[in-house]
């Protein structure tokens, strides 16, 4: 291929272009590539319309070559393909034929940033070198967008670095005073400002007060716990019934009359910005901060002591909150006590009342005992039956004041003495006033207790209150016609003996959901209403194994209604 006259070999030139792609047009593409060629470029030509995949325009150095007929009108409503698969527009060479003028109107119309317009033929010998300008300017553009790009990234990252530092502090301390301490000096120190405030809005939303102030160097006075009504600044009317920041670039732009220019000047500051702080509509405070010099605040800028305010505005919060918890936890704690007292002081009652009835009824039930025997023996057998009536009353009665004095025994009582005892001399009470009992409710009681049981280390008397009360559940429980077990016998389990009392009846069963509270005092379960009884039995036999060390179990029987309570007591 003949060179182009005058167009200078690419050996002969010095310059940064020595391969270069080429897309657009085969008509618009050919004049330029023979060109180019001819002055020793490497080119490589693509048809426009073969090109789909947006990879193709990473390639670098590349330019789109077209013709301005695709810049006429209908260019907005039908763009070139090659502009819809580009990332971003690419450069862009114009050739323009010869005859064509180029006019203002021409220009406007081309709708990409880099572009180059060359009239076909007549500036063929300056192709290569626009080409290189186009070029060079685009990759100055692109070092500066870079250096930009890594500015904005520096910042951001700086923005970030206060947010996680505030939330950080107000995670890991939720004393206010210590968190938005750290917040103001934080934002001072990194922002180079000139004063930092946080005001608190009162109860009343009638004046904001100075919560917490940073100084540039401490300058000056503190401003904590200085009071301003709403009513006499603007300012603080605004942001707080608006909710949008307060920005005051350049104090000469304020009416020197005014309240804020004053405010300002006391300050020693020529620019200011206030932030509201709020959460969820309701309004907390004002963030404020303020600059020796003026100074202009961008938008993005407005936006991030927007975020700065947000974190604050939960910190607080959550200060807030974890103090009222605390308030409401003494109060808690304040009402336990008083209660735990007044229950110490009730039991303490209960069980002197208790004890000192006690010895009078012990005195009522031997007198009647003595009664009934002369009058037995008088032949009287009515009136000895009459004093059975009554002394089984009293003894119910003396069984429930000895329950009392187990319920309400001390903490701090000594513990009980135990003597060997033998299980029929121990139960021989339980099972008499038993049988009284299922007398009167038409159940029989079968009785396995072996007279030649080993005796076993018991508290006779606690002993017999846990018996009495169980013997005495199993019959009230049972349906008249029904019938309770009693088996008492010696048992080894694992290598140690154990004296164990099982009472079967044939009641409604135990609730398997409540044996977890089977020894909580008053306790009545459903169904048991219609039962006479204290709620305490179950109880005083539960103080009773602890005192032994022994324990309660309680099962359902299987294959017919009633449960089995079985004690086990160390033999």
């Amino acid at each position: 291929m003949e060179p182009i006259s005058g167009v200078t070999p690419r050996s002969e030139r010095d310059g940064i272009l020595r391969r270069i792609k080429l897309v657009g047009e085969p008509e618009a593409m050919a004049w330029v590539a023979r060109t180019l060629s001819a002055g020793g470029l490497l080119v490589e030509r693509h048809d426009e319309k073969e090109v789909t995949d947006p990879e193709f325009f990473s390639h670098w150095p590349l330019v789109w070559v077209t013709r301005p007929e695709a810049f006429g009108r209908g260019f907005v409503r039908l763009r070139p393909a090659i502009l819809d698969i580009a990332p971003r527009p690419p450069l862009c060479l114009v050739v323009v034929p010869p005859d064509t003028e180029i006019t203002d109107q021409l220009v406007r119309r081309i709708a990409v940033e880099s572009f180059e317009l060359v009239r076909e033929r007549d500036e063929g010998p300056l192709l290569a070198m626009r080409l290189e300008r186009l070029l060079l300017l685009q990759r100055r553009r692109s070092e500066g967008q870079e250096k930009a790009f890594k500015e904005r990234l520096r910042t951001e990252a700086k923005r970030n670095d206060i947010l996680a530092s505030i939330a950080l502090a107000s995670r890991d301390s939720l004393d206010l005073e210590e968190v938005l301490g750290a917040a103001t000096s934080l934002l001072g120190t990194r922002f180079a400002a000139n004063s930092v405030e946080i005001w608190f809005l009162n109860e009343d939303a009638s004046s904001c007060t100075v919560f917490m102030d940073w100084r540039e160097g401490d300058a000056s006075s503190s401003l904590v716990g200085y009071e301003r009504p709403l009513p006499e600044s603007e300012p603080f009317r605004t942001l707080v019934a608006s909710l949008e920041p307060y920005v005051v670039a350049d104090r000469s732009e304020l009416d020197a009359a005014s309240l804020a220019f004053s405010a300002l000047e006391a300050l020693g500051a020529k620019s200011l910005v206030g932030i509201p702080i709020h959460r969820e509509g309701e309004v907390i405070g004002v963030l404020g901060m303020s600059w020796p010099e003026p100074r202009a605040f961008p938008p993005d800028e407005i936006v991030f002591f927007g975020r700065v305010a947000d974190q604050l505005a939960l910190a607080i919060r959550a200060a807030r909150l974890y103090g009222n918890l605390q308030k409401q936890l003494e109060a808690l704690a304040l009402e336990q006590r008083r209660r735990e007292l007044a229950d110490r002081d009730r039991s303490r009652l209960t069980a002197m009342l208790v004890h000192d009835m006690k010895n009078p009824l012990s005195a009522l039930t031997a007198a009647l005992e003595l009664t009934r025997d002369k009058e037995r023996k008088a032949g009287d057998a009515r009136l000895a039956k009459m004093l059975d009536g009554s002394l089984a009353s009293a003894r119910g009665l003396q069984g429930l004041i000895e329950d009392a004095l187990l319920v309400y025994r001390a903490s701090d009582a000594p513990e009980t003495e135990k003597r060997p005892t033998a299980p029929t001399e121990a139960l021989s009470l339980p099972l008499e006033e038993a049988r009284w009992l299922a007398v009167a409710r038409r159940v029989t009681i079968e009785v396995d207790v072996p007279a030649d049981l080993p005796r076993v280390p018991l508290d006779p008397a606690m002993f017999r209150r846990a018996a009495a009360n169980l013997f005495g559940n199993a019959v009230k429980f049972s349906p008249p016609g029904g019938t309770v077990r009693v088996k008492a016998e010696i048992v080894s389990e694992e290598g140690r003996p154990f004296l164990r009392v099982s009472v079967t009846d044939e009641g409604p069963g135990f609730p398997a959901a409540e044996r977890s509270r089977i020894a909580t005092p008053y306790l009545r379960f459903q169904g048991s209403e219609a039962v006479p009884g204290t709620g305490l039995g179950l109880t005083v036999v539960q103080k009773v194994l602890q005192a032994h060390r022994g324990r309660l179990d309680v099962a359902n029987n299987e294959g017919g209604p009633g449960s089995t309570f079985t004690l086990w007591i160390p033999a």
